[in-house]
């Protein structure tokens, strides 16, 4: 397994989702944090599988919410890193500066 590692922007990006999630309903935010972190594993065990997109980018689509996880990775890299825990219907491609 590769490993992962989360961009201080992508973090911050999650944590304000968390307590979005948390206000609404405490039990719907465990669900999205489930959710990313299922997603961090499958990433770093196969990150590969998504392509290449724009900004040299690859995203990984969460199964419940919508948000996406922008990562970069190439072959041989060390790690996996994530750019950005994007809402899919918000400002589209906002992360590709990173």
């Amino acid at each position: 397994m590769t490993p992962v590692w989360i961009d201080d922007e992508a973090e911050a990006e999650f944590l304000a989702a968390v307590e979005w999630y948390v206000e609404q309903d405490p039990e719907v935010a465990m669900r999205f944090v489930d959710d990313v972190e299922r997603g961090l594993v499958v990433i770093g065990e196969a990150p590969m599988r998504w392509p290449v997109r724009r900004a040299r980018a690859r995203r990984y689509l969460l199964r419940e919410f919508p948000y996406e996880l922008v990562y970069r990775y190439q072959p041989g890299d060390a790690v996996v890193r994530v750019i950005a825990i994007a809402h899919q219907h918000r400002r589209p491609g906002y992360w590709r500066q990173r």
